[in-house]
């Protein structure tokens, strides 16, 4: 009986109950592409963790705004590994230059950068001077076997074959052609890089500004470690956003449910005349805000649904190359209808008997 009266005010208060829809589909839509979009995103945060060590940490020593390394930096420098050895995942002697880089069979030209590097670099399988490896985010425009011409001054152009890639499970790669020092003997070392466990950053840090003159020190971050800080702050803003549209939305279906009770005035003092205790009605105008909170709710699933399909190649693709499906989780639309629910029918139940008693 109270869910037939409920369907009938419904129904006989239309315009109101569609405003509430409205207001409960547009939210829980907003609400759900930044669930889903998060949790997609989530999926490619949890793989990088899986793969990559979250407790080390990549820093350069650059000294090119002064002079390279000399002998007897390198040789202080060997030192100080050779004291912090088992602090030390990974450390190589580098110059980096960006370059001209043409595919000689196409000559289609790219600017990249090129890094020579020291014996230290242990990925790098290179055994004669016209043999080069790159980056795995190289792939795209190069492919093992390309024949490409590396220009970098009018004193040096030269051609190489591609080899192979660069390890990927080096967190200390970053983007580039590479290629050791040794075999070419084109310049000193410019920048020392080192992938060391978190508690060592500030030690070596200050173990080796210590010992070598005129040093600049960057802690820099992988793009997976950015992805990940990335997904951390954005997850913040998320949540704190989903807060923010659940009160506004509340407030926006309370305001309806209002409106609804003030318009039923007639009716209110009909059902006491038949018999309907306060609960009894209550009940009718709860059922009412549950009805427009989970209509709205599911009018907004497909929406969501393909809205996040187009943020997720729009805006994921480009800026955290998310390449998974779009994952939607269901126990969010859950307990974001439940959460509604229970919140509108709890102050329009409140709301109610304030004016029944004064109906």
């Amino acid at each position: 009986m109270m869910i037939n009266l409920a369907f009938n005010f419904f129904k006989k208060f239309k315009k109101r109950t569609s405003q509430g829809i409205k207001i409960v589909t547009f939210a829980v839509a907003i609400i759900l592409i930044t669930q889903i979009f998060l949790t997609t995103l989530n999926v490619q945060v949890t793989n990088i963790t899986n793969v990559i060590d979250s407790d080390t940490t990549v820093i350069k020593y650059d000294k090119k705004f002064q002079n390279n390394y000399s002998l007897s930096d390198i040789e202080e420098i060997l030192d100080i590994v050779d004291k912090y050895e088992s602090n030390i995942i990974n450390y190589y002697f580098e110059t980096e230059y960006f370059s001209e880089v043409y595919n000689v069979i196409d000559g289609i030209k790219y600017n990249v950068s090129t890094h020579f590097v020291d014996h230290n670099l242990k990925d790098l399988k290179i055994q004669n001077q016209n043999e080069i490896m790159m980056s795995e985010d190289l792939s795209g425009i190069y492919e093992i076997g390309d024949q490409i011409n590396i220009k970098l001054t009018d004193n040096f152009e030269k051609n190489f074959t591609i080899i192979d890639i660069v390890s990927t499970n080096n967190k200390i790669i970053g983007s580039g052609l590479y290629l050791p020092n040794y075999l070419i003997n084109f310049t000193n070392y410019q920048t020392l890089n080192f992938e060391v466990s978190s508690d060592m950053v500030d030690i070596l840090s200050n173990e080796i500004d210590k010992n070598i003159e005129n040093l600049n020190i960057e802690i820099i971050n992988s793009e997976e470690d950015y992805i990940i800080e990335v997904y951390r702050e954005f997850e913040i803003i998320i949540n704190l956003l989903t807060i923010f549209m659940f009160i506004l939305t509340l407030i926006g279906i309370i305001n309806v449910s209002k409106v609804i009770i003030l318009e039923s005035r007639h009716e209110i003092r009909i059902l006491k005349s038949l018999g309907y205790d306060k609960n009894s009605i209550n009940l009718i105008f709860s059922i009412i805000t549950g009805l427009m909170i989970v209509i709205g709710a599911a009018l907004a699933i497909p929406i969501a649904i393909s809205m996040s399909n187009l943020s997720i190649n729009i805006i994921g693709n480009t800026t955290f190359e998310v390449n998974n499906p779009i994952t939607f989780d269901f126990l969010v639309l859950l307990r974001l209808v439940l959460g509604f629910v229970l919140a509108g029918s709890l102050i329009t139940n409140i709301m109610t008997r304030d004016f029944i008693d004064r109906t």
